[in-house]
């Protein structure tokens, strides 16, 4: 009895742990994706007057390949774009509530990384690694 109490503990206090361990360890797929285009990005600006508005006018598959997210360009024009990479509807990543959003923004050549948790507001220290 001693023995399915310390058990019980120990999968109280571990459990949660482990998922926040599963979660960030997803969000590899993401920072991945976003890389993917956004260097996909500035090959297209270097023989185009502008930005690409989608993934297929670079040639690339829907969703950069990303397992878990879903990847969008907003507001292309010919000095920057936004990325943004969401958890697929009813994924395994739809319960990360630290980051449900997370985006990529190039103007004037500089990157702005960003996060939204679920009550939309700046989680990027949590999202982005350092």
């Amino acid at each position: 009895m001693i023995t399915m109490a310390i058990l019980a503990i120990l999968a109280v206090v571990a459990l949660p742990t482990y998922r926040q361990y599963v979660a960030k360890s997803r969000r590899a797929d993401a920072y991945s994706a976003l890389a993917t285009v956004q260097q996909a990005q500035e090959r297209w600006r270097a023989n185009k007057p502008g930005y690409a508005d989608s993934l297929a006018d670079m040639g690339l598959p829907a969703n950069a390949d990303a397992k878990h997210y879903d990847i969008a360009i907003q507001n292309a024009s010919a000095t920057g774009y936004t990325l943004v990479a969401t958890p697929r509807a009813g994924g395994l990543q739809t319960a990360d509530g630290d980051c449900s959003s997370m985006s990529i923004t190039m103007r004037g050549g500089t990157a702005r990384y960003q996060a939204l948790d679920g009550a939309s507001t700046d989680s990027s220290d949590k999202c982005w690694p350092k």
